[in-house]
């Protein structure tokens, strides 16, 4: 029920590609080199569990119908114009996070992505929250920069009701700080997986620009040397075949290093995050298949975990 919802709320918000047509820099991608429709990873430890759902819808989106008043009225900020009616459709990537601390209360997290598949530039953005805090996020990516449109329950009568019905509402926008350029590419935390997983036709570099929160982060992808990795996970390409990955396999590391960029419009640097993971982040990824197996950091009440993938739905490529 909660994801129809959040679909549903999408369908009511989202144009298909707001950020509109221009030159943008940075490698051009092979939106069908992308090996996998979904992935399932699981964690577990004595202080608590988490699971991650990701999925890639590669139909193109429609155009969505406008958006509604209350939403996000750029007339009247920084960037009016720069979001045009009607333009070609984008990729959606999400993501479904459960996460269970023994100590604490538990988070039900939910975010969707719509963004270009051919160079990862990030179009529009919708994050649920459940738990201890309940909010719903809608960011906008423009050439001029990010709108915010939060919603979240005024009082805690209004946290048993739908995220349409609370009251408490609130307009940002955090404009392109002046270090970037228009035509660089602004992507957006999840699509890091994107990234890794989709061939390019030029080098990759290996720093790219998020908006994450409040704020833009350089971001730097260091890769390591393969080291051997125990997996265990099973490969899904229809209904009749399947193959499990039992066993050890050499991986290639990527370190994610976060700089917040000078100029933003947050007092202060909030700490990077990746699909519910702070601190040393690395992700495991096996270059032949091109699937991300390993995604390690730290959850808040839970400490350092590996997030092991479970399940992988393919494309059939092989």
């Amino acid at each position: 029920m909660k994801f129809l919802l959040l679909s549903l709320f999408a369908l009511l918000l989202c144009p298909s590609n707001p950020a509109g047509a221009r030159e943008i820099a940075g490698p051009v991608f092979a939106p069908a080199s992308v090996t996998w429709k979904s992935l399932i990873y699981q964690t577990r430890s004595l202080l608590g569990t988490a699971t991650a759902v990701v999925k890639l819808d590669t139909r193109r989106q429609p155009d969505f119908p406008p958006e509604p008043a209350g939403s996000h009225s750029t007339s009247s900020g920084p960037g009016a114009g720069d979001v045009p009616a009607q333009n070609r459709g984008g990729f959606c990537l999400s993501l479904t996070n459960t996460i269970k601390p023994h100590l604490s209360v538990p988070r039900f997290y939910q975010a969707r992505v719509w963004f270009s598949p051919e160079n990862c530039q990030a179009i529009r953005r919708l994050r649920l929250l459940r738990g201890k805090s309940n909010y719903l996020k809608d960011y906008l990516f423009t050439p001029a920069g990010v709108y915010r449109y939060r919603k979240k329950p005024a009082d805690s009568t209004e946290e048993t009701f739908k995220p349409e019905l609370w009251t408490d509402s609130e307009k940002t926008f955090y404009p392109l700080p002046g270090s970037l350029s228009a035509a660089t590419i602004i992507s957006e935390p999840l699509l890091i997986l994107y990234y890794l997983s989709a061939k390019a036709a030029e080098a990759k570099p290996a720093e790219i620009c998020v908006f994450h929160k409040k704020q833009y982060f350089r971001l730097k992808l260091i890769r390591k040397a393969p080291v051997p990795i125990q997996v265990d996970y099973i490969e899904q390409y229809n209904a009749q075949k399947r193959r499990r990955q039992k066993g050890e396999m050499e991986l290639s590391g990527y370190r994610l290093i976060s700089r917040p960029l000078a100029g933003n419009a947050a007092k202060a640097a909030e700490k990077f995050s990746f699909m519910g993971l702070t601190g040393a982040i690395i992700i495991y990824f096996n270059e032949k298949s091109r699937l991300p197996l390993r995604l390690d950091g730290d959850i808040p009440f839970i400490g350092r975990v590996y997030f092991n993938l479970r399940k992988a739905v393919m494309t059939n490529l092989k």
